[in-house]
């Protein structure tokens, strides 16, 4: 059972989250024990090809009364005789067993089955690191979700400053006759609805930071301080590159390409139930005392063979079975194929894309920096109207917006790229 942290206030890097999202993620400690278990079912199929060894020991007591018992006639130096009673057994004895065998033939079945096991034992892992990405993965969204929350949360409050000043220098306007009340009225609306966005945009860092809290396990009420600030990722990459590497390093694949091999060893495991099974063993057994007449020690050796010539069909139809299992999981591993190339293709297409929206959105900032400048000097002078220097500010306000979107868009689409090819 995972506990979770106290409640408080934790400064994190992206990083850091991720480290604690592979320690408590519960899907992927699940997968863990997963791949654990076939490990072990891998270890018995191995064992099945080595020699059984076994040793006993016995210890034996029998009523003295129950012994068999005869009387003889014994001569004495002085010509006399003397009764002598000797006992056909002993009351107390040990006997100690040893033996050995080994399946020596079985039609390939131990060797099927090994490869079975480790096939499957081979799928678990894969399975394991597709959920380890699925774990970064949500991880590194929320995380950076929760990042933008915070800078769009920073735009709105300085969005709301700059219209309360606005709206200060339309009123000393209005009341000094240079304004229309209609002037300080656009003003008053304007600020009205930055502080409603301001509202918003607080809201959204608290409903990010829960949503950070939650795939991170930690206590609930939790506060988290993102150490990782918004910049634009430089990396470059070629699509038949990482097509190549995805097809070569996606877990999911490996995954399926271990369950294929499961299936072809199914149907040598299957068609060995047609072929001979030949059994070598040994048993050595000691008994101390030794019953009269026995020698010491008792060697015995076996040899055993099996051939079932007729089962009804039983064998035919697991073949059939295991045969039409083949084909499947050869289709699902072409589809997957298809697919992990066109997830490489998507998520490269967004990560150009981000990547030109960031300077798009760069150039857009600079001009609605300039502009709402030129507004606020055409309004403080009486040339530009209210309408205008309304329009500037939440125009501004936007520009910045829509460069921290695309900046962490930026992010989240790079992380699809590593998720894609089977890095993160």
């Amino acid at each position: 059972m995972i506990a979770f942290f106290a409640a408080a206030i934790m400064s994190l890097s992206l990083n850091n989250a991720l480290d604690i999202a592979l320690e408590r993620n519960i899907p992927y400690h699940i997968a863990l024990l997963e791949a654990k278990r076939t490990q072990g079912a891998l270890i018995a199929a191995n064992a099945q090809s080595f020699p059984s060894l076994s040793i006993g020991d016995t210890r034996q007591t029998t009523s003295a009364y129950a012994i068999p018992r005869f009387s003889f006639p014994l001569p004495n130096t002085n010509g006399s005789f003397t009764n002598q009673t000797l006992a056909l057994g002993n009351p107390t004895s040990n006997t100690i067993a040893g033996a050995a065998q080994i399946t020596i033939y079985q039609g390939g079945a131990i060797r099927a089955t090994v490869g079975q096991a480790s096939a499957t034992y081979a799928a678990a892992l894969g399975q394991t690191l597709a959920a380890r990405a699925n774990c970064l993965a949500e991880v590194t969204r929320a995380y950076w979700n929760f990042t933008s929350a915070i800078a769009n949360a920073v735009v709105a409050s300085e969005a709301a400053t700059l219209a309360h000043e606005n709206e200060e220098i339309a009123r000393q306007r209005f009341r000094a006759g240079t304004a229309s009340h209609a002037d300080l009225l656009e003003q008053q609306l304007t600020e009205a609805n930055a502080h409603s966005r301001l509202i918003d945009a607080r809201m959204t860092v608290a409903l990010d930071n829960a949503a950070l809290v939650h795939v991170l396990h930690l206590a609930p009420g939790t506060s988290i301080v993102p150490r990782d600030r918004l910049t634009a990722p430089d990396a470059r990459f070629s699509l038949v590159q990482l097509q190549d590497k995805a097809l070569r390093q996606r877990a999911e694949l490996q995954s399926a390409q271990s369950a294929f091999d499961a299936a072809r060893f199914a149907v040598k495991v299957a068609r060995s139930t047609s072929l001979p099974t030949v059994i070598v063993g040994a048993t050595e057994e000691s008994t101390h005392p030794a019953p009269l007449g026995a020698g010491q020690p008792a060697l015995t050796t076996t040899l055993e063979a099996t051939w079932r010539l007729f089962d009804g069909g039983l064998t035919r139809g697991h073949m059939q079975a295991a045969e039409a299992q083949v084909d499947e999981a050869g289709l699902q591993l072409d589809g997957l194929r298809a697919d992990i190339a066109l997830q490489v293709e998507q998520a490269f297409d967004t990560y150009q894309a981000a990547i030109e929206h960031i300077a798009t959105a760069q150039a857009a900032k600079r001009f609605a920096a300039e502009h709402l400048r030129t507004e606020r000097l055409r309004f403080a002078n009486g040339v530009g109207t209210a309408l205008e220097l309304s329009d500037a500010t939440v125009s501004e306000a936007q520009a910045e917006n829509d460069e921290i979107t695309a900046e962490a868009n930026a992010h989240v689409a790079l992380n699809e790229i590593l998720r894609s090819v089977g890095e993160l």
